[in-house]
This record gives structure tokens, sequence and C-alpha cells, in this order.
């Protein structure tokens, strides 16, 4: 698989550094276009999955190690602490090996699905960065949007990874993602980001960015 280079040649030697795979997906390059002019301005910072290495977890993160042989669990979450001087950084994932308290960092666990628990342990926050790199599943996704839109701060940014699953991706109630699925959960997403006045990017689809 190719790594892919930004803009930002800091982002990228941090995310080879802690094991990231968004060099590999190329995430890399449009995270450097929105984050490299306001590194100094975030201040906290949340992403949703936190790379597991757990056996029994369906969504791990075991083939990354192919490329990353030394990673660990929170890769991303050092990237982005390193990366943004000034930020706390939250992770929340369901996963007891994804439970981390470092420098500047704080993670969660609890399926993001889960509104009861999202109050309960992020709605004291505000943030400038809210990153769902879950379970990719259009509903986990969905709900997750609808859980965390009102966290984020004005003129924040949301980004969602792999938007709308896979084709043929098994869903958490057991049903399967069709692709044509994918205009009736665009319209949910829009119809959530106008309840708390957001702006849906059409201009950077990889993740798909809401402002």
């Amino acid at each position: 698989m190719i790594k892919h280079t930004s803009i930002d040649a800091d982002l990228d030697n941090l995310i080879e550094y802690y094991g990231s795979d968004k060099n590999l997906s190329g995430y890399n390059q449009n995270y450097a276009k929105a984050f490299s002019h306001k590194r100094n301005e975030v201040t906290n910072v949340l992403e949703i999955g936190i790379g597991s290495l757990l056996l029994n977890n369906s969504y791990t993160f075991i083939g990354n190690t192919q490329h990353y042989p030394d990673y660990k669990p929170g890769g991303s979450l050092r990237v982005w602490r390193d990366y943004f001087p000034n930020a706390i950084i939250h992770g929340v994932d369901i996963e007891e090996d994804c439970r981390i308290s470092e420098d500047r960092i704080e993670t969660f666990i609890f399926p993001s699905m889960d509104l009861h628990q999202c109050k309960q342990y992020l709605y004291n926050f505000k943030y400038d960065i809210i990153i769902d790199d879950g379970d990719h599943s259009a509903i986990s996704q969905l709900i997750t949007f609808k859980n965390l839109a009102p966290l984020l701060k004005e003129g924040g940014m949301y980004f969602i990874e792999d938007l709308g699953g896979y084709r043929g991706y098994e869903e958490p109630d057991g049903t399967w993602y069709k692709p044509e699925l994918l205009r009736e959960f665009k319209e949910e997403l829009h119809k959530t980001a106008q309840k708390y006045n957001l702006e849906v990017s059409t201009q950077m689809v990889h993740p798909l960015l809401i402002s």
C-alpha cells in the first residue's frame, strides 16, 4: 500500500513515527490542508476509534502492524497531541487496550452511539476538531454525529472517515449496508448539520468535512 505525502511534512512524519494509518489512507493530505494554518489555535480534539489490537474485536487495527510493526493503540491521538501543542486530546473506543492516560491525552471506553454515555463523559467539553474513525458503518457514523454535533465549537470541524461504510459491510444490528442507502444517509447527515447551523463541505470528501 502506498504511503501518501501532504503539504505538511511535520504531520506526515508524526503519522509515520506513531504508526497511524492516515498516510496510508491519504487522509493526511486533506488534514494537512485543514489544520496546518491553525496548529497553535486548536485547544480540544476528539477522535472516535483509537485502534484496538485485540483479536476479539471485529474492527481491529491489527492489519496496520504489517506497515508499522511497533504500532500500539492511540497512535493518531499522539499525532494530534504533538501536532497541536496547545490542545487536549480525547479519544473514545469500546476496547480496554485503548484506555490511555498520558500527557494531554485522555480516553473514554464506551460506544459513541450511546447518547447517555456521551453526555456523561463528553458533554462538559467543546471541541475544535472531532474525527470519527470508528467502525465505519453508516448507522454508527450517523448516530455518532447526532450525539456529538452539539459539542463542536463555532468554526470547528467534524470529519467522518470512510463515509457510509463499505460495500457489503455488516451493520451493528446484523443488517448489511447497501450502497443505494448512501443518499438517505447523507440526507440525514444534512438534517442534523442544519439543526446545529453546520455546513457539510462538498470540497473535501475524503474524509467528509462538516464545519
